[in-house]
């Protein structure tokens, strides 16, 4: 690989180009990217905003493949960064990811190959730079630079705060405080602001592209009969689609109503084997099915730039959340459409998932302690494999519900305590046995499954040579033995059985790996609801969305910081959205005049006093009213004021406190 290098040590101009189109296959950078790559290439601090599907990774993959040194990538997402470690060996940019479902000897054969300069990217979680085995490592690993990836991350107002970023700042100081790129998809200015004290930026090249997306439609739609308008969608536009749900059970709901009326559908969720996620994923991927509904756990890295139109059925937990999946719409840049479809009582769900995302630490430290014992896993003792977490055996012993047990696992994960390994595999399998037992095995089966399975790790075609364990995926095993999985899984369960193997069945359950002995944990009730409190406030302002009487092109531009003038003149509002009046008599009284009187008072829609004599829903259709009659007009797109118009201020006479 070319490291050509022009005076001043940066790689001259034609490198980076003839990179580009060597081993990306591009002609032209997007917008951001040029900017982004120069100034990481110049050693200096970047904080890059690129919206989804506008090539983040490009911005530090691309510097990584000129220049010498090690690119260290600091991601929150294990499934996204096997991904591109495995995207960038099929472009001949050798990269190697540590993460949870490593042993140790695999981990430490991982950090002597970087440190003898075998990889161009090293990517690890933001809990791998707490342990001081792995930071005692990196002097040594030629580090040049440090992505760090999802940086919304930092900050508590980001959308998915992971409270072990706040350590990242620390760790570049003790690697003696490389150059670094922060990136992230979705951040409003405060957030920026977060990013660049939290990671303590030094005088950081800034490079936001914007957040307009004007190839895609904004619509929100208040229906009774959300199955109607879907079919409604599915006529009127043509091509692949994405439809998200609140839950497991309704992607498979939908889809399957979906099936019914000779739309070929797939769905997609947490829930699903890793096997059985695959084959959803390639049906829609190559075309075999028109239409993928999933839950917010599909889409991250799913690169389909075809995908015409993304349909919310239930409402996301904010608007950054929500403009990252619709985001996945159109990336070709022809036009595609966002509609999201909700009803009365459609925030309960996303509401009731953000109070259970932030479980009292009494139940957060049950559920870890639980696991662990559930394991045998001693107090002070480090388990040698990962975790298997079994929700109905810890509902029995803690008697706590399972939305909560989910909840803490996904927190603990979130704090470092444990990695949630993501089972992208049946089980994991791993090597007791010297070789010359199971060579004497094998002589003493002749035949049979179990005999198969010896002989194909014996060969390293199960765990690589040098390796004492791996990740197994059955399904494709048996293409390999031509064994059903029922066969294989009995073979792993015998040789188990004997103390040839250790077999770690998956099953639906999920899995995790301690990142260090099991001790007393420590979790801070203040960050707890500290972080409550901002999930709250995220989902007001998506709802502020939802309602709002301008424009959404203009109100999802405001809330990331960007004004502008232009309304799209394409979203349901700027068309002429259907109102909820036909739903409630408008009528001169009470209502009217108080609604007046919040709106002469100047302060934001969420701070009305009246909903809760009213009812939101009975107010909204006042407000409705008022705006088709053009006697008032949006004076914020985001906290919902309202002024009076002329024509308002005419009519409406007589009407409110100050008349």
């Amino acid at each position: 690989m070319r490291t050509d290098r022009a005076k001043g040590g940066e790689p001259e101009a034609d490198v980076v180009q003839d990179t580009l189109l060597r081993v990306w296959g591009h002609r032209s950078f997007r917008p951001g990217q040029r900017e982004a790559i120069e100034a990481s290439l110049a050693g200096k601090d970047v904080l890059a905003v690129l919206p989804t599907g506008t090539g983040k990774s490009l911005c530090y993959q691309l510097p990584s493949a000129v220049r010498q040194g090690l690119t260290l990538v600091v991601s929150p997402l294990i499934a996204l960064m096997r991904d591109q470690v495995s995207s960038l060996a099929a472009r001949g940019v050798p990269a190697a990811t540590i993460d949870s479902s490593l042993g140790r000897a695999e981990i430490a054969q991982c950090l002597n190959d970087a440190r003898y300069g075998r990889y161009r990217l090293l990517y690890v979680s933001p809990e791998r730079l707490r342990q001081d085995h792995f930071l005692e490592q990196c002097p040594d690993l030629g580090i040049a630079t440090v992505a760090v990836d999802e940086a919304h991350c930092v900050s508590e107002w980001g959308h998915s705060f992971r409270p072990s970023y706040l350590f990242v700042a620390d760790a570049l100081e003790s690697m003696g405080r490389p150059p670094v790129i922060a990136l992230t998809a979705t951040a409003t200015p405060r957030v920026r602001k977060d990013i660049e004290s939290l990671l303590r930026l030094k005088n950081p090249v800034k490079v936001v592209t914007g957040f307009d997306r004007p190839n895609i439609v904004w619509t929100a739609f208040n229906v009774s009969d959300k199955r109607s308008k879907l079919r409604a969608i599915l006529q009127g536009v043509s091509g692949p689609g994405i439809v998200y749900t609140g839950t497991r059970r309704a992607a498979e709901d939908w889809a399957g109503w979906l099936s019914s009326i000779d739309v070929a559908a797939t769905f997609y969720h947490g829930g699903l084997s890793a096997d059985q996620r695959l084959r959803h994923q390639d049906a829609w991927m190559e075309g075999r099915a028109r239409v993928m509904v999933a839950t917010n756990a599909f889409g991250m890295g799913i690169d389909k730039p075809d995908v015409r139109f993304v349909v919310h059925v239930g409402l996301p937990s904010s608007l950054e959340a929500y403009y990252q999946e619709a985001g996945r719409a159109g990336r070709d840049g022809r036009k595609s459409y966002a509609a999201l479809l909700y009803g009365a009582g459609d925030e309960d769900l996303p509401a009731r998932l953000i109070e259970q995302s932030f479980p009292d630490s009494d139940i957060v430290r049950s559920v870890y302690d639980t696991v662990c014992s559930l394991s045998g896993v001693a107090v002070g003792s480090m388990p040698k494999e990962p975790l298997k977490v079994d929700i109905e055996k810890i509902c029995t012993a803690t008697r706590v519900d399972r939305g909560l047990i989910n909840a803490a696992v996904d927190y603990l994960d979130r704090c470092g305590i444990w990695s949630v390994v993501p089972v992208a595999a049946d089980g994991r399998l791993f090597v007791d046995a010297e070789s010359g037992a199971l060579r004497s095995f094998m002589q003493e089966r002749v035949a049979g499954p179990s005999a198969t399975v010896v002989e194909l790790i014996l060969r390293g075609e199960i765990v690589p040579a040098g390796a004492s364990e791996a990740d197994l995926r059955l399904g494709r095993l048996t293409e390999v033995t031509g064994l059903s999985i029922d066969q294989l899984r009995a073979a792993l369960d015998y040789l188990h059985g004997a103390g040839f193997v250790r077999w770690l069945a998956y099953g639906e359950d999920e899995v995790v790996a301690l990142a260090e002995a099991r001790h007393r944990i420590r979790l801070d009730n203040v960050a707890l609801r500290r972080g409550r409190r901002a999930a709250r406030r995220r989902l007001r302002s998506l709802l502020r969305y939802v309602d709002s009487r301008s424009c959404r092109r203009q109100y999802i531009l405001a809330y990331f910081g960007e004004m502008t003038g232009e309304q799209c003149g394409r979203c349901d509002v700027c068309l002429g959205r259907p109102t909820t009046v036909s739903t409630v008599s408008v009528e001169r009284g009470p209502t009217l005049d108080a609604v007046v009187s919040e709106i002469r008072s100047g302060r934001p829609r969420s701070k009305w006093s009246i909903d809760a004599q009213e009812g939101q829903r009975n107010v909204d259709a006042y407000v409705d009213w008022l705006v088709d009659r053009g006697y008032i007009q949006p004076s914020s797109r985001l906290d919902g004021t309202f002024t009076l118009t002329p024509e308002g201020e005419k009519e409406l006479t007589g009407v409110g406190p100050e008349a």
